[in-house]
């Protein structure tokens, strides 16, 4: 494991899987299609069957803004966009639901 100052990389606690579905391309369906925005979608087929944390790779705000403030947990099936990353834990210490306040806590102070 990399550690540095006490701090772990992202992917030394998580497994880091981007999301495969264009929003544009999704079809309608019994899923949750998660998105960068405030209301999720859905789609006809899922991509994932667990708990995880969702972030975004991109800035819900737009080009030109640092903004990640659309952090999201969810649980169960669903399909994710094409813009977001799936986080996953790889150790039993840092549980999903752990995962996401820390990240929702951090970006929370940023903005």
């Amino acid at each position: 494991m990399n550690k540095t100052n006490n701090r772990y990389k992202l992917g030394d606690i998580c497994t880091i899987t981007k999301g495969k579905t264009g929003i544009m391309n999704a079809i309608d369906g019994q899923y949750t299609m998660v998105t960068l925005g405030e209301e999720n979608k859905t789609h006809n087929e899922y991509q994932f069957d667990v708990k995880a944390v969702i972030n975004p790779l991109v800035s819900s705000t737009g080009h030109g803004h640092a903004s990640m403030k659309r952090v999201k947990y969810i649980e169960g099936k669903f399909a994710l966009g094409y813009y977001s990353m799936r986080l996953f834990q790889k150790m039993k210490i840092w549980y999903c639901q752990n995962i996401y306040k820390f990240i929702y806590t951090k970006t929370e102070k940023n903005y």
